[in-house]
Order: structure tokens, then sequence, then C-alpha cells
């Protein structure tokens, strides 16, 4: 039970920080149903991108996150308020950053 209620943790700050963000980022004409199935998706996403790659063989590299980070992204792009590329550019500099200095933090069967 100490992981589901981690992931239950874990799903609810995603879900508020993205419902927050998405506030300013994205418009969804005022659909919640919309938003919820989004956030939710994005969450399956995340939580299982690294597993799935490392199952599938490939090396959890900073390119390998950032591929993730895409496929997030094109669940979102219909709904961008700003110029695509704009958001794409903004962010995948702030995610390389941030990795380049953490990830020799992931797990070591992550990490190799």
């Amino acid at each position: 039970m100490g992981r589901y209620r981690d992931n239950v943790k874990r799903s609810r700050a995603l879900k508020s920080s993205s419902l927050s963000r998405a506030a300013r980022e994205l418009d969804f004409g005022g659909d919640a149903n919309q938003i919820r199935d989004l956030v939710e998706m994005r969450w399956i996403i995340s939580e299982n991108w690294l597993n799935a790659q490392e199952f599938l063989g490939r090396e959890i590299n900073v390119e390998t996150i950032l591929s993730g980070y895409d496929l997030v992204l094109s669940l979102l792009r219909p709904y961008f308020v700003r110029e695509e590329s704009n958001v794409m550019s903004e962010s995948r500099e702030a995610i390389r950053a941030y990795l380049e200095k953490n990830l020799n933090r992931l797990p070591r069967s992550a990490a190799s």
C-alpha cells in the first residue's frame, strides 16, 4: 500500500500544479472534463515513461527524458495560448539545464 499512497500523493500534487499552470498557458474553452482527462494522461505518461524506456532497452539520458516531455506536449499542443515554439524552447531549455545537473541522482538502474 505504500507505493499506492505515494502515487496518490504525487498524482494530487501534479494535478494541482498542472491545473494552475494550465490556466496560464492553455485554453480548453472552459471544458473541465477535458482538463481533467489531459492532466490524468500527463500523469500516466510522466509516471511510466522511464520504466517503459528502460524496458525497451533504451539508454536513460537527457534526450530520452526530453522525448517523454515531447510526448506530453503533443497532448497539449492544440491548447497552447502562446506560440508553440516559444513554449517548447523555453520549457525544453529549463528541463535540459535541470537534468544536466541532476541526472546522476536517478536510481542506478534508470541512469545506466
